[in-house]
C-alpha cells in the first residue's frame, strides 16, 4: 500500500474517532441537560418580616381538614394552647378545583399559636373537593401548608416549572391564591397566597389577638378578621 493511501486511511480513521467522540459529548451534554431539575421558586432575601412576625415569603400558616371543628378548636386550645378563634359556620363559597368549578359549603376557623397561624376546615358535604380529596387519601389532619409572597407570579412560575398542578384556584384581578399539589415533593398541598393588604391585616389582627390571651372568650366572629 502506498503511503498517499496509508495518509488518507489514516485520516478517514481519525475523523470518524473524532466525529463518534463528539457524536457522545453531544449526547451525554444533551441527557445532562435534560437531567437538570429547573430552578427553584425563588427565595426571599431581604430578612423582612410581615407584622405577624412572620417571614416574608415563608410558611405563614398550617391547616388542617377535620371532621368536628367544634372539637378541633377545643383540643387545639386545651392541649396546643393556641387561638383565640375566628369562626365562620354555614361558609360558602366558589372555586375551580382542578380546574373546574366547585362550591365550598362548610366552617372555617383561625386562631394563632404564636406567630403561626393555624386554619381548621370542615366541609359540610361529600362534593369532590381538594378537601375530600385528602380526607379519602389519608384521613382528617394536616391538608396545606401557607407560603405568603409579594411575587406570585414570579413564584406562581416557577413552581409550576417544578411540575406542580394546581387542585384549588383562588386567583381574581390583583388578589393571587392557589392550593398546589406538589405531586409527592411533599405530603400536603402548598397554599400561595399573594401579600395583599386585606391577607396581611387578616393575619396581623389574628396574631394580635393571640398576644397575652387568657383562654377567655374563645370564640369570635370570622368577619373581624376582614373588616
Amino acid at each position: 500500500m502506498s503511503s498517499t493511501r496509508r495518509d488518507f486511511l489514516g485520516g478517514v480513521t481519525q475523523a470518524g474517532i473524532g466525529l463518534a467522540a463528539s457524536s457522545q459529548v453531544l449526547c451525554a451534554t444533551a441527557a445532562a441537560t435534560a437531567a437538570t431539575p429547573p430552578p427553584p421558586p425563588p427565595f426571599p432575601t431581604n430578612g423582612l418580616l410581615f407584622p405577624f412576625g412572620q417571614p416574608v415569603g415563608g410558611i405563614c400558616q398550617m391547616s388542617f381538614v377535620v371532621e368536628d371543628i367544634h372539637r378541633a378548636i377545643e383540643k387545639f386550645t386545651r392541649r396546643m394552647r393556641a387561638g383565640p378563634w375566628f369562626l365562620k359556620e354555614k361558609f360558602q363559597s366558589s372555586y375551580l378545583y382542578r380546574g373546574k368549578p366547585f362550591e365550598f359549603h362548610g366552617s372555617l376557623a383561625n386562631g394563632n399559636a404564636g406567630h403561626m397561624q393555624i386554619e381548621l376546615i370542615q366541609q359540610s358535604d361529600a362534593t369532590p373537593s381538594p378537601f375530600t380529596e385528602v380526607i379519602h387519601k389519608r384521613g382528617y389532619g394536616l391538608h396545606h401548608q401557607a407560603l405568603i409572597v409579594k411575587d406570585f407570579q414570579a413564584q406562581f412560575d416557577a413552581f409550576m416549572a417544578l411540575g406542580y398542578e394546581v387542585v384549588l384556584d383562588f386567583r381574581q384581578p390583583g388578589d393571587g391564591n392557589v392550593y398546589l399539589d406538589t405531586n409527592g415533593d411533599f405530603p400536603f398541598f402548598i397554599e400561595l397566597n399573594e401579600a395583599t393588604d386585606r391577607i396581611v391585616k387578616a393575619f396581623t389582627r389574628a396574631y394580635q389577638a393571640s398576644v397575652g390571651w387568657d383562654g377567655k372568650d374563645p370564640l369570635r366572629d370570622f368577619d373581624l378578621l376582614m373588616a
